[in-house]
């Protein structure tokens, strides 16, 4: 409730000892009744003989209330109760107290004084923070907050009274607490000598709240304190695990690489450091750590395939450094693969653990035709699953097709709101439901409005069933006709399930645009506008180019108001920007010179990247392209800004504060470049040999916009520096992507050209192939 300004103490004329006894009790009535309570004594008549010095008041109680004094700058008195959003009060200079908000004139529940207790002490008041909980104990014995404050008080000035606090605060904590105050309890045991004891009540915190750090942090040191390094270490590689399920990738570094050096004598730990170092760009440390791993267990197939993917860098330096991770990975894949065909199923089985976490997922970003490297990594990957699945039942023959729906599941890690789901969610809702019965495996986490609209496309959708033998269970058990992989190459699940065969028919789509090289995987579901002339050569499995895109895509919502502006970016309001907006690793090192070739024609140019989510890997490119520019006598510094990452709603905005759209070369922008004409941006691109390289080229084809597909690296900088320098061929361009981006939208001729492949592979299987595709 509302309360009222508390006037200060007068200062001069103090009343003595002996005044008259209204004089007192006017200065104590301004002491609301709340402060009494929380400075811990009991009646107004306390505070009233403490403020006079009266001998019957303990020296020690005046100590007290002159701490609290202190801690809280009384003058005039107060204390301030209430939401963060509160304002505070200020003395002015006449001494007089003006409210910005109301102060509470009553004590509040305990919990509010307890809130209170806490602030103070983290604010080095401890005296003010113990009287208040020494008040809440005397009202409620069994307040577990302020057991647990005056506990950490007392204990902290090594008075073991507090220890004893702490137990009883643990005792009456709820299930939501019990982390934090076995956490502070085990902190203290430890300060007070007690390391075993501290390990224990270490041990109850991490198992109440596995995601609180502090409660790691501490257990670690007291089995340290307590000389037991290799449980310590098992601490800190428990708690890496977590920080690399939340993506932590940087802090679960050090806590793997701290492990690993506090017992070195466990593979498990640095296979971790690898995978970590590698996912973080750092090839070499990443190389050697698993170097460490296969020393300690040489016959680990699933570690030497681990060393193998970390010989790929994220970002390539040059072409040599192409050449020559290139040369070394297809030494290591190729011997895994024949070893594959070699070694007892027990080690093969065993390696099964490493697949999908060790994907040769940089290989395809180095702009060469990876069949051949894909194919060795596909025969072992298959092997390892088949080994160590080896109950997996295979799937029923097709069933004649007369009188029935053919039975089709689509799987994918990435049914959330993702470029996956976006470019391939409408192959579920329009297939026709009279042919075709929809089941949808969901392999992620789910969880938001696009996974909503996933499983409602699909009749039965399938979530969260465990482990890949659950899910490959499942799946078989099904009875599918044909079981379509909208992407293989990306998530751990995928591509375990991928190398099993689960369905009659299986196939994959460009949801990631290179071969599998798995011997499962009998049809790449492709694009006839995308596809080069030889685009067959470039895969195991068999190409089938659908009509025009290959997806039925759904034309974005309008964009809404901006709330993404270029000062946000990091740009200049004048400048020409052109939005270089795909991941870091898609640009290749040979083509770096054209962003320098443009700025040093367009001289109000500037380049806006998204910088990766490891700083070693945004260093890495910063670098080459300050090379790039150098060699043209340029600087990067106001050209080139790389921008954080920005939530998916908000890529709308981060594309209109550009001017054009700079598609990367060797690696296309897909449902990015699809993005970019949602919202009017002239796209500028450079088709390359493979498909992967060719997507924003079929994008700009199927609108009917062939003038900014350039047929050369020296094209390309021109229609972008013309693009840039002529605001009125800007203009014509943006107006072309406007009149013409509804034709990428709902086609169609893609859902008929997948209706009838899926009939076709199904019935050639069934004896009675109706037609040829």
């Amino acid at each position: 409730m509302a309360g009222r300004a508390i006037a200060p103490l007068a200062k001069s004329s103090p009343v003595t000892r002996g005044q008259n006894s209204n004089a007192r009790s006017s200065v104590t009535a301004q002491i609301p009744v709340f402060l009494r309570k929380a400075l811990g004594f009991e009646n107004c008549q306390v505070i009233d003989q403490i403020l006079y010095k009266s001998p019957a008041i303990p020296v020690l109680e005046r100590q007290k209330f002159a701490a609290a004094k202190a801690a809280r700058k009384f003058s005039p008195i107060f204390f301030k109760f209430g939401s963060p959003a509160d304002e505070t009060h200020a003395v002015e200079p006449n001494g007089t107290m003006t409210q910005a908000a109301a102060l509470r004139d009553d004590a509040g529940d305990d919990d509010q004084l307890a809130a209170e207790a806490q602030r103070l002490h983290q604010a080095g008041h401890a005296a003010a923070a113990a009287a208040i909980c020494r008040q809440i104990l005397d009202s409620t014995p069994a307040h577990a907050e302020a057991l647990h404050r005056l506990g950490l008080i007392l204990a902290g000035d090594g008075d073991p009274a507090g220890l004893v606090l702490l137990e009883r605060a643990i005792a009456a904590t709820p299930a939501d607490r019990l982390g934090l105050f076995c956490s502070n309890f085990g902190a203290i045991l430890l300060q007070h000598g007690e390391p075993d004891r501290a390990v224990e009540i270490l041990r109850r915190a991490v198992a109440a709240a596995p995601g609180y750090r502090r409660a790691y942090d501490n257990l670690v040191a007291a089995l340290t304190a307590s000389d037991r390094p290799a449980d310590a270490a098992a601490v800190l590689f428990t708690l890496a695990n977590r920080l690399t399920n939340e993506r932590a990738y940087d802090e679960a570094a050090v806590q793997a690489e701290a492990a690993a050096a506090l017992d070195g004598s466990r593979a498990p730990y640095w296979r971790l450091l690898g995978n970590l170092q590698r996912t973080l760009g750092r090839r070499e440390t990443a190389v050697a750590a698993y170097g460490r791993a296969i020393a300690l267990e040489p016959q680990n197939l699933g570690l030497r395939l681990g060393r193998a993917i970390a010989l790929l860098p994220v970002v390539n330096t040059d072409l040599a450094d192409i050449e020559a991770s290139r040369r070394a990975y297809a030494a290591d894949v190729a011997e895994l693969a024949r070893l594959a065909a070699t070694v007892p199923a027990p080690l093969l089985a065993a390696a099964a653990f490493q697949i999908g976490d060790s994907q040769p997922f940089y290989l395809s970003y180095q702009g060469r035709c990876d069949r051949e490297l894909q194919c060795h990594y596909g025969s072992f990957a298959t092997a390892a699953m088949a080994a160590s699945l080896p109950d997996l039942p295979a799937p029923e023959p097709v069933a004649p097709l007369a009188g029935r729906r053919l039975r089709i599941g689509f799987a994918s890690a990435y049914f959330h709101n993702h470029s996956v789901s976006k470019l391939f969610r409408g192959w579920l809702e329009q297939l026709d439901r009279e042919r075709f019965e929809i089941l949808g495996y969901d392999l992620g986490a789910g969880g938001d409005a696009m996974a909503a609209a996933m499983a409602s496309a699909c009749e039965t959708c399938r979530s969260k069933l465990g482990d890949s033998g659950a899910w490959a269970a499942a799946i078989v058990a099904d009875r599918l006709d044909v079981l379509v992989h909208l992407d293989v190459g990306m998530a751990p699940a995928a591509i375990r399930l991928a190398a099993l065969r689960l369905a009659p028919v299986q196939c994959v789509t460009w949801g990631h645009p290179t071969t599998t090289g798995l011997p499962t995987i009998d049809y790449f579901l492709s694009s006839a506008l995308m596809e080069p002339a030889d685009g067959a050569e470039h895969y195991s499995e068999r190409m089938v180019p659908l009509p025009g895109l290959s997806i039925w895509y759904h034309a974005p919502p309008p964009p809404g108001p901006v709330e993404l502006t270029r000062q946000d970016l990091g740009l200049r309001d004048d400048a020409v920007v052109y939005v270089c907006c795909q991941s870091l690793f898609k640009y290749l090192p040979q083509h770096d010179g054209v962003f320098a070739r443009i700025a040093s024609r367009m001289k109000t140019a500037q380049f806006l990247f998204i910088a990766h989510p490891s700083a070693d890997v945004t260093g890495k490119f910063r670098t080459r392209l300050e090379k790039a520019f150098a060699a043209r006598g340029l600087e990067i510094e106001g050209r080139v800004v790389f921008a954080d990452a920005v939530p998916q709603e908000r890529f709308p905005d981060l594309l209109r504060a550009g001017d054009i759209y700079l598609d990367s070369i060797g690696w296309s922008g897909g449902n990015t470049t699809l993005e970019a004409a949602a919202v009017d941006l002239p796209i500028v691109t450079l088709p390359t040999g493979l498909m992967r390289g060719r997507h924003s080229a079929a994008i700009l084809v199927r609108m009917g916009l062939r003038e900014t597909i350039a047929i050369g690296v020296e094209d390309y900088c021109d229609i972008a520096t013309r693009l840039g320098s002529d605001p009125e061929a800007r203009d014509a361009a943006v107006a072309a992507v406007a009149r013409n981006k509804a034709k990428l939208y709902c086609n169609r001729q893609s859902i008929e050209g997948l209706e009838r492949f899926l009939t076709w592979a199904v019935s050639r299987l069934a004896g009675a192939e109706v037609a040829r595709i």
